[in-house]
């Protein structure tokens, strides 16, 4: 009796890995990340739609699957080109930022989970939110402040123009 029970927990065994995610052998896919995991856009315009791609290579010898991405807020979306990639495989993930409720310095994270050694891969985004405004003569100048002196220069330039005057 005793030797089933024995039998029974090795079986259970051998089949949690046989479908498990991880390599057999301690073979594992490896990720490389061109420019790195951390990725400073600069300035962007608060209200402006960030775009980012972010091309993951698997320099292992064994296929790399994602098999989930989690992001940090709902302003954000990740696209993955596909979820999985054969040794030398490239996956393509296009990051999307909606910065409209965003203001200053912003980063924005969202993890990958995939087959790897450390199955957890953390991505940063970094960048400056800012009001559109302008430099005019050393002063500055929002976008709205424009938007009003650019409908007044087109009413002044609707108005009718007297070209001669009448003789008396």
């Amino acid at each position: 009796m005793k030797h089933w029970g024995l039998f029974a927990l090795l079986l259970v065994a051998s089949c949690l890995q046989a479908f498990s995610l991880r390599p057999v052998l301690e073979r594992w896919p490896v990720m490389e990340i061109e420019g790195g995991r951390i990725t400073d856009v600069g300035e962007i315009w608060i209200g402006d739609t960030l775009r980012h791609s972010i091309t993951i290579k698997n320099t292992g010898d064994v296929p790399l699957i994602v098999y989930k991405v989690e992001k940090s807020c709902n302003c954000t979306s990740v696209k993955l080109s596909n979820m999985t990639a054969a040794p030398g495989g490239v996956i393509t993930a296009d990051v999307t930022v909606d910065t409209a409720h965003k203001a200053g310095q912003v980063a924005i994270t969202f993890v990958l989970y995939a087959n790897t050694e450390q199955e957890e891969h953390v991505f940063k985004i970094m960048m400056n939110c800012v009001p559109r405004q302008k430099q005019y003569f050393g002063q500055t100048v929002s976008a709205g402040f424009l938007k009003k002196v650019g409908a007044w220069l087109r009413k002044l330039s609707t108005a009718p123009v007297i070209t001669s005057h009448p003789v008396s």
